[in-house]
């Protein structure tokens, strides 16, 4: 299914010259981008019509505080609301789920766990049910558990802050990159590490997991030897708004699926 996968999302459109600075591969600090500029909405939709919208709030020191995700698919419309709870080295995350049919509220779950912090990296994920440790090289994740006990790993592979690669047990990705860059961090990064209830999370603040990256993806290669539909190419294209943030992305698929997702900033 390559629904809402954008880079397994796939993203975006023509933009103007005076939007667009070339990226270089020395960029330091976070990512080498302006990070004043806060991730506020994403609303992603597929050639399907269905629609996936995030909304973000933050407080005054800047921290994520509650991102509210709802898929509108016609009929059928689920949401998330998840609360963040920052502790000296910890980030507590609660979730509340639930399905709307008709106008009416069912199926209601609930969700915690607890992400923990040693240098300002999340070193570890852990649930009501197991712990998901993560690795580091130089500062960039490495490798992520996405199975009990560790025993299957998401791992990954950068170059300075492109990242290149992802392998985990059901899917490999390649992404290849243009000079195309935006003035802040890419925000939905961790969309090719973890699509976990964490993603809203690390989008909003992907220092925390190395995931900055300011090099901006042009195409993307997904293959798979256990689903077949997980074997396509995306070619990506940006739009930026007038402060060089991007304000758009559209991915088109070798098969002529479209996603776009449209990006608000405060």
């Amino acid at each position: 299914m390559k629904t809402f996968r954008f880079i397994g999302m796939a993203l975006i459109a023509v933009f103007m010259c005076v939007n667009f600075t070339a990226c270089s591969d020395d960029d330091g600090g976070n990512g080498g981008g302006d990070n004043k500029r806060r991730i506020k909405k994403v609303v992603m939709t597929d050639s399907y019509g269905t629609k996936k919208e995030v909304a973000y709030t933050y407080d005054r020191e800047g921290e994520l505080i509650t991102a509210i995700e709802t898929i509108d698919a016609g009929e059928w419309k689920y949401s998330d609301g998840y609360h963040y709870y920052w502790a000296d080295g910890s980030i507590i995350i609660t979730l509340e789920s639930w399905d709307e049919h008709n106008g009416n509220i069912s199926n209601v779950q609930e969700h915690r766990s607890t992400l923990t912090l040693e240098n300002g990296l999340v070193q570890s994920i852990k649930d009501d049910h197991y712990t998901r440790p993560i690795t580091y090289n130089k500062d960039r994740i490495a490798e992520i558990s996405i199975a009990p006990f560790g025993n299957v790993l998401t791992r990954l592979q950068w170059d300075n802050d492109k990242l290149l690669y992802t392998q985990s047990y059901d899917r490999d990705i390649y992404l290849t990159y243009g000079t195309t860059c935006n003035k802040g961090y890419f925000p939905m990064m961790c969309y090719f590490i973890d699509g976990t209830a964490n993603e809203a999370l690390f989008n909003a603040h992907p220092e925390l997991i190395g995931a900055y990256s300011t090099k901006l993806p042009t195409k993307m290669k997904s293959t798979s030897d256990k689903w077949e539909e997980e074997n396509y190419t995306q070619d990506i294209s940006y739009a930026f708004d007038n402060d060089g943030y991007i304000s758009k992305a559209t991915a088109v698929t070798d098969d002529g699926e479209t996603t776009t997702m449209i990006f608000t900033w405060e």
